[in-house]
């Protein structure tokens, strides 16, 4: 394994994510394995690799201290962004790398450069002929919960982005191998997923991890193989879905914690799960047809992006609603919504869907 150079400081703290929330008075912030962290994130941009270095900074200096990314976000690229946005906030002075909370996930396979020739080849000679997988542990041609590449991918990610340690490592729609195995086998793979990470904990490689469901995934299964692998001192301590006010399904679905199934939100809470959302905005197009008087249910929010993240952020039980940012004016029109008070629910409720209200 390639040593990661030029590293910067160890991750986030509790102390350093304090300070950084008492520079934000009148803004939310909630709690992640003890550090302060704001409603709002910067994720990748669905629009491309174009993100702005000082549109990032803009939104750290106005109060988002989530950065999350993903190896197969723009080939790669976007881990390079984050780092860079890191040590350029500590080189300004607006923020040091310990008030940082930074994540990325494990679990796709990243696209391959052409010199590989044909996926099946490439797959053959950057993976399998390594060690890092063998072709059972692969889904759909993308994916796999194989310790060996967990660890080859974190690996890779911290040397990308030139940091010590993550705060947050996402393990990414691992109910896709649903869809290949048995539910036992499914659950074997969790529990291998799980130690890997628990290992790679321990070493000082994250912090905390969590898992990213897209699909219908039982996030008490998650649980259940963390647990089993490092008892009450487990460190799975988020969920990530994709959430916004056309597209609720997530909310609906039901997980087993404790001899119940309950809703997605309320399952994380039992759970002591951070939730973050993701696809707030449906690519910009939240709320553009609302009439003025339903938009202020939610607040004196004044645009679209406002209007979804407004009611993402305002749901009982979320913890960050994480967005892509490529422009400075996007910036600023984003993090307005942290000077906003959340919702009430009753307003966060009168946009529920049919399926959303029963659950």
């Amino acid at each position: 394994m390639t040593p990661v150079k030029q590293q910067a400081q160890r991750g986030a703290t509790v102390q350093a994510t304090a300070a950084f929330r008492r520079r934000f008075a009148t803004a939310p912030f909630g709690v992640l394995d003890g550090l302060a962290v704001s409603t709002l994130g910067l994720g990748p941009s669905s629009a491309g690799p174009a993100e702005s270095t000082e549109g990032a900074l803009l939104a750290v200096e106005l109060g988002v201290n989530v950065l999350v990314s993903a190896p197969h976000a723009q080939q790669g690229q976007h881990e390079d962004f984050v780092g860079t946005v890191v040590r350029e906030a500590a080189t300004r002075g607006l923020a040091e790398r310990e008030a940082l909370v930074l994540c990325t996930r494990v679990g796709h396979l990243p696209a391959l450069p052409s010199r590989f020739g044909p996926r099946v080849l490439a797959l053959e000679e950057h993976y399998v002929r390594r060690g890092l997988l063998d072709w059972g542990e692969l889904v759909l041609g993308r994916h796999s919960l194989a310790p060996r590449f967990l660890e080859h991918s974190l690996a890779t990610s911290r040397e990308r982005m030139r940091l010590d340690t993550l705060d947050l490592v996402l393990l990414d729609t691992p109910e896709l191998h649903l869809e290949a195995v048995d539910l036992p086998t499914f659950r074997a793979r969790l529990r291998a997923a799980c130690e890997c990470l628990e290992e790679l904990a321990a070493r000082g490689w994250l912090r905390a991890y969590g898992v990213a469901m897209q699909g219908a995934l039982d996030v008490g299964d998650v649980f259940d193989a963390a647990r089993a692998v490092a008892g009450e001192r487990h460190h799975l301590r988020a969920l990530s879905l994709p959430l916004s006010l056309s597209h609720q399904d997530m909310l609906a679905l039901r997980h087993h914690v404790g001899g119940e199934h309950l809703p997605t939100l309320e399952a994380a809470r039992a759970l002591g799960l951070h939730v973050l959302a993701e696809r707030c905005l449906d690519g910009g197009h939240v709320g553009y047809e609302m009439p003025r008087a339903e938009r202020l249910r939610l607040g004196p929010v004044v645009s679209d992006p406002q209007v979804g993240l407004q009611w993402v952020r305002s749901l009982p039980g979320m913890g960050t609603a994480v967005v892509g940012m490529r422009r400075e004016s996007h910036v600023e029109e984003n993090v307005g919504v942290l000077a906003l008070p959340p919702a009430s629910l009753e307003a966060v409720r009168h946009f529920f869907t049919e399926e959303t209200e029963e659950c």
